[in-house]
């Protein structure tokens, strides 16, 4: 599963900090963008996402993904059950 982020200034530069979610971790007041960190060819890259909010965050980055499937000629497992 892939990791969402958001994009802060930090001392005059950008970082990707990690959304923690869990008991006490208050995710609501999150403003995009939003990014989604994930692992191609080898190689961790980050994807900016299109949601507002935190909750459409966590529903679209399950589908980065889907695309690199398709493309290698196999069935995904939700389309195949």
């Amino acid at each position: 599963m892939a990791s969402i982020h958001v994009g802060e200034k930090v001392e005059g530069k950008w970082k990707h900090i990690k959304v923690e979610e869990g008991r006490g971790k208050k995710t609501g007041e999150l403003a995009p963008p939003f990014y989604v960190r994930r692992i191609g060819n080898g190689k961790p890259a980050s994807r900016r996402l299109d949601a507002q909010t935190f909750n459409a965050a966590k529903d679209e980055a399950p589908k980065v993904d889907a695309p690199a499937i398709a493309d290698a000629d196999r069935i995904a497992i939700q389309g195949a059950v």
